[in-house]
């Protein structure tokens, strides 16, 4: 199957216990990764939730998946509306 086209967005988080954690309270990276994990949601659940519900909660996975024409193709393409030729032509 040939790679998919489009844009994706994810969130993904990489805790900090170093500045995050200890100006927060935090002592360890097991006291950070505890906090991380429960106040994170996925999108479907923070859909679910209402503004009061989700406010102090951090939303993390796929947040955008469109099918479309990939950066590379529509760089290409401007490339040669440019008159500007590839290297390796």
């Amino acid at each position: 199957m040939p790679p998919k086209q489009g844009f994706a967005c994810i969130e993904a988080i990489s805790p900090c216990p170093t500045h995050f954690g200890r100006n927060n309270g935090m002592r360890t990276a097991a006291e950070l990764m505890r906090w991380t994990r429960d106040h994170s949601v996925t999108p479907a659940q923070a859909a679910a939730l209402s503004p009061e519900e989700r406010a102090g909660k951090l939303i993390m996975g796929k947040l955008c998946d469109r099918p479309g024409e990939d950066y590379y193709t529509k760089y290409q393409k401007a490339m040669e509306r440019a008159g500007i030729r590839r290297a390796e032509e």
